[in-house]
């Protein structure tokens, strides 16, 4: 995520090391292993889904997919990319996330705050449950620093936004 973050991907979109976000060194028009999906198009089968349990209402929105690859990963099956099939996800649109969808979607400026601060809340949650006992304390209040600062850059931009 530090690389994609850091838009390293962009930079080496076909490195192993700094593409591993979207998997940009992986042919798209074969079958390979991922690390997550989705939720949007997302086949389980219900073994699997028996196994690891249905995806954690913890997580309001954003996130509960990536809570689930993860809890799949863990208990050792594998998430395959099948390129057999096409489906169009316009990340955000619904509440005009994307500078593509602000024509067509009018969200309320409250909605797209609560919808940003949601996003930065699902990161931390998940961070939490699965990394807080594995690293030092001090990572996680660095990580709370860093998420409130989060928060507050939203509040901030979406105040100026709005005028």
């Amino acid at each position: 995520a530090l690389t994609h973050f850091l838009n390293l991907d962009h930079i080496f979109p076909k490195s192993k090391l700094f593409s591993r976000y979207f998997l940009g060194f992986e042919d798209n028009d074969r079958t390979h292993e991922i690390d997550l999906c989705i939720s949007h198009f997302m086949l389980v089968k219900k073994h699997v889904l028996s196994d690891v349990g249905p995806m954690d209402e913890s997580f309001f929105v954003y996130g509960e997919d990536v809570d689930f690859c993860y809890r799949v990963k863990e208990a050792g099956f594998k998430i395959m990319y099948l390129p057999q099939w096409t489906c169009i996800h316009f990340k955000g649109s619904t509440i005009g996330l994307r500078k593509e969808s602000k024509d067509i979607t009018k969200a309320l400026p409250e909605t797209i705050k609560r919808m940003k601060i949601a996003r930065s809340e699902a990161r931390y949650l998940f961070y939490e449950k699965y990394y807080s006992t594995k690293y030092p304390k001090v990572f996680f209040w660095l990580l709370k620093l860093l998420f409130g600062v989060e928060k507050l850059f939203i509040e901030f931009s979406s105040f100026s936004e709005a005028f």
